[in-house]
């Protein structure tokens, strides 16, 4: 993902095809952490601790399922992004075009906003 953000930023002057095809892909992955959280949240997916890796100084708070991690870091850098700051978790990416980063948190915010009811008050009051 790291990878296709520097390709729509780097790109966005160069070469408009491979800019596009990198933001689709971006805005793809986002889409498939989001649909990962959600099937999480509602028990269709069970995901193995042991294939979770523990992510170094996290953010997000501790009580959330792994999937539904991956889904805040991404929502909170995307934030970041907009705001003119660097990305915590999506290491290296210093800016995004600010059009792009607000589609991706439409996106996000529209087409996911089940993730986002999911989430018991007990997490909620946690941050």
């Amino acid at each position: 993902m790291v990878m296709c953000i520097r390709m729509v930023t780097a790109s966005e002057t160069r070469d408009v095809s491979t800019s596009h095809a990198a933001a689709a892909t971006v805005r793809q992955l986002v889409a498939l952490v989001f649909e990962r959280a959600l099937a999480e949240a509602n028990g269709n997916l069970k995901v193995n601790p042991a294939d979770v890796r523990m992510q170094a100084n996290s953010k997000a708070p501790k009580d959330l399922k792994p999937c539904a991690v991956d889904a805040y870091l991404i929502l909170q850098d995307i934030i970041q992004l907009i705001n003119g700051d660097a990305a915590n978790w999506l290491v290296g990416i210093s800016e995004v075009p600010k059009t792009f980063g607000l589609e991706l948190l439409d996106t996000v915010l529209t087409d996911f906003s089940d993730v986002f009811f999911k989430v018991d008050l007990e997490e909620i009051e946690s941050l």
